[in-house]
């Protein structure tokens, strides 16, 4: 069995490298951007691949996972389902809408004069408004009043839209700042900008601002923190996660609590549950309480801090019961591929 990786695209990949060598599977890093690099992943078993935020790995990893994926039938991490809506919480609007999933009320707006008119008939505030992108609490607002609301609209739907650095938590320049520099370093005369992308090529990539739409979701007070349900295959490693200092947000808090008996019982199960049926390889789930006292599934997104998951004490498996010991993600992620892998093999030799 031969599996390669796509090298320099995220923190995974040595990790999943060390686990295959370790299995005595050989595992071939490569830039699967490039031709040879292609040829060597269609001949390989399958393909993994940390899709980062980065624009220029998102947008390629899509169109060459889809490809392996679809003209190929090659086995891929993250497979469609699991990165379509990945980095996207409008994609994942819809899909918890489609699914029936609870989650806090959420309107999407493609149109100022519709998102207007929805401000206009809103009697609750505050509300949340969110950019499409973004982690760590980035690119989250809490909007108190209409005046604000509409002032947030007519920002989005301006020419210029909005940064991702204009989202920053406001305790943190540390985004904001990172994206301004980007765009000066773009400017510098063309010899020095030569210079400056050879020994930093993450410089090329500016996100875009964000334009053209609005993202409102309801606000639901009372929640001093979520709770973060990882799944991966069947197991389920969960964690609370405290609000920041005078702050709403948890999300990039570093407060983490790993006490197993705090856990809502009911988000391990919804957890399970969703990326069974969905067929999500990897998973990290974030919920609030709603008013009514039930898990409201807020975010979710393929791709985490490994960390935080390993040092959770254990796991539920599908029939929630508890197995004590650390799992280390990319551990997880190599032992269900291979396993994929190898069924898909033993299917072609009926």
């Amino acid at each position: 069995m031969k599996i390669a990786i796509q090298k320099n695209s995220g923190s995974y990949w040595r990790q999943w490298h060390d686990e295959l060598l370790s299995r005595g599977i050989e595992s071939c890093l490569e830039d699967v951007r490039t031709s040879s690099g292609y040829e060597s992943a269609l001949s390989s078993d399958g393909v993994m691949w940390h899709i980062n935020m980065r624009p220029s790995i998102q947008a390629s990893a899509s169109s060459l996972l889809s490809a392996l994926e679809s003209s190929s039938h090659k086995p891929v991490f993250p497979n469609y389902s699991t990165r379509w809506h990945f980095d996207n919480k409008i994609s994942q609007s819809y899909l918890f809408k489609g699914l029936g999933i609870n989650t806090p009320a959420t309107h999407v707006f493609w149109a100022e004069e519709q998102a207007k008119e929805w401000v206009e008939t809103n009697r609750r505030y505050p509300i949340i408004a969110k950019l499409k992108r973004g982690a760590s609490s980035s690119c989250v607002f809490k909007l108190d009043s209409k005046k604000d609301a509409l002032r947030y609209i007519q920002k989005m739907f301006s020419v210029n839209g909005m940064s991702r650095g204009n989202g920053s938590v406001k305790k943190s320049s540390y985004r904001a700042f990172r994206d301004y520099s980007r765009m000066m370093v773009l400017k510098l005369p063309r010899p020095v900008l030569e210079y400056f992308l050879r020994k930093r090529p993450a410089l090329r990539d500016v996100w875009p601002n964000e334009r053209g739409y609005v993202y409102f979701q309801e606000y639901l007070p009372g929640n001093e923190f979520d709770t973060r349900v990882t799944v991966i295959g069947g197991r389920a490693l969960a964690f609370r996660r405290f609000n920041r200092d005078k702050d709403f947000r948890a999300s990039g808090s570093g407060k983490i609590d790993y006490e197993m008996d705090s856990i809502d019982k009911r988000a391990i199960e919804l957890a399970l549950n969703i990326s069974s049926t969905n067929r999500f390889q990897s998973m990290a789930y974030d919920f609030l309480i709603d008013e009514d006292g039930k898990p409201s599934l807020v975010e979710i997104s393929y791709a985490y801090q490994s960390k935080a998951v390993f040092d959770c004490p254990g796991f539920w498996d599908p029939k929630l019961n508890w197995h004590e010991g650390h799992v280390l993600p990319e551990a997880a992620h190599v032992e269900d591929f291979i396993e994929q892998i190898e069924e898909i093999g033993h299917m072609q030799l009926r």
